[in-house]
């Protein structure tokens, strides 16, 4: 069981950090986009303004990231709850072997 957690693990830590690769190249292309469009227009780059939103607040980024932690942790109660249930068939099972 020990070497599928590791491998597991292991998977696990090369998605995270493949994902912090792709995240801050595009960071870096962003940000040397607003630079190039800010050298072309010394006074700010106008943006048109959406209806209802004068700007992007963080509320605004932040809210559904809430909600997928809030849901990401029930989700995990769940399972915990849902292997407990089955904790004991599976020692039964092992004692037979």
């Amino acid at each position: 069981m020990n070497n599928i957690n590791e491998i597991s693990t292991t998977v696990q830590d090369q998605v995270l950090q493949l994902v912090k690769i792709s995240q801050d190249t595009m960071l870096a292309g962003a940000k040397n986009l607003a630079d190039a469009a800010q050298n072309m227009n010394p006074a700010g780059l106008q943006i048109p303004a959406v209806p209802g939103i004068e700007q992007l607040p963080s509320e605004f980024v932040d809210a559904p990231f809430e909600f997928a932690g809030k849901l990401l942790e029930n989700q995990h109660s769940f399972m915990k709850a849902l292997a407990d249930t089955w904790a004991p068939l599976l020692e039964t099972a092992d004692s037979d072997s």
